[in-house]
């Protein structure tokens, strides 16, 4: 069990630090209302091809599976992002759902690892994939047929939040420089973001809509606590207002403690949301973001929620690492995030 314990804190730190600790320092962002730049040369065919998931048809899922990112297009059809068979060989996969998550298909395998997918109408899916085998980098990618097949939109993008019509929000691969699009990636516009100018980095987006989105922003990390906040926008993240901020000298503000470490969040266009961390908890709001409960399906430094996707106020499906029991699991909700029915489950890496 403690070799266990190990394991999964060590899978905890690289999900955790991503790129980022390597990374390379931020450019300034762009002047509000001016296109974001691509940072570095624009990459060569091969090259874009190289970072690109590729199909495997007619392969099993792996027993072994670190579980990034899951999204469903709707009751029955989902996708789901991970890395296989790890330590050893890394093998970033894709997997499909035709069930509600009962049983996966093996899609895709290779390229860049996907750490967040972004899916909407009934195929379309966006996703950031980063590579730190030679230099940390962050890639954006779409696909039009359900994970089938991929394009690069642009080579610098972390935590896609898209909605229909090709209109999303994407952040800088170290947590700045907003920015957003409305023709499926391929050209952005700069927004500020409230993040900057204090002890926060952005963190995870969540846009419901093309109006209302929310942004989680956190500050340097310790002893098992950070400080953390929710930021609120109604028209597109031109302007944003304070849900909720936690500062690292606080308790428990509004039902959100300090302790934990954020991870992402979720939203519904109702403002019903949901925000999970690691080495915490994870929480409910039903009011935009400003008050916060705690959820049963979560455990600190236990069994602790690493990706959500709702469909309804009730109907979700929630990704967990399950350190007791050695496994990441995927499990289902009706009774939004309170209770859950388990799917499937992958073993942790021995």
């Amino acid at each position: 069990m403690h070799r266990l314990h190990l394991v999964a804190a060590l899978l905890l730190v690289l999900l955790l630090a991503g790129c980022q600790a390597a990374g390379p320092t931020a450019p300034a962002p762009p002047a509000p209302g001016a296109p974001a730049a691509v940072p570095g040369a624009q990459p060569t065919p091969d090259a874009a091809a190289a970072r690109l998931p590729r199909p495997a048809a007619d392969v099993a899922m792996p027993e072994h599976l670190i579980v990034s990112s899951v999204a469903f297009w709707d009751e029955q059809h989902g996708l789901l992002a991970g890395t296989a068979e790890c330590p050893g060989t890394c093998q970033p996969m894709l997997a499909r759902t035709a069930d509600g998550g009962k049983s996966w298909r093996l899609l895709a395998r290779g390229g860049a690892s996907v750490r967040t997918l972004s899916v909407t109408g009934s195929a379309d899916v966006w996703a950031d994939a980063g590579d730190c085998s030679n230099g940390c980098r962050g890639w954006l990618l779409a696909s039009h047929d359900g994970g089938a097949t991929w394009a690069e939109v642009a080579g610098d993008g972390a935590e896609p939040s898209f909605v229909a019509g090709g209109t999303g929000w994407a952040l800088g691969l170290t947590g700045a420089n907003l920015r957003a699009t409305h023709d499926g990636g391929h050209t952005w516009t700069a927004l500020e973001q409230p993040c900057t100018g204090q002890p926060y980095d952005a963190r995870a987006l969540s846009f419901p809509t093309a109006a209302k989105g929310w942004l989680l922003c956190s500050g340097q990390p310790g002893a098992g606590s950070q400080a953390k906040a929710v930021y609120a926008t109604t028209d597109g993240g031109k302007s944003w207002t304070t849900a909720v901020e936690v500062p690292f000298t606080g308790g428990v503000v509004n039902g959100l403690p300090r302790g934990g470490y954020a991870g992402g969040i979720f939203f519904r266009p109702d403002g019903h949301g949901w925000l999970w961390m690691a080495r915490g908890g994870f929480f409910a709001s039903a009011d935009g973001g400003r008050n916060w409960e705690g959820l049963l399906l979560a455990r600190p430094e236990s069994a602790e929620v690493r990706s959500a996707w709702f469909l309804s106020d009730t109907l979700g499906w929630v990704v967990r690492q399950n350190m007791e029991q050695g496994r990441w699991e995927l499990l289902q909700t009706r009774d939004g995030g309170q209770s859950g029915t388990l799917l499937q489950s992958w073993a942790l890496p021995k």
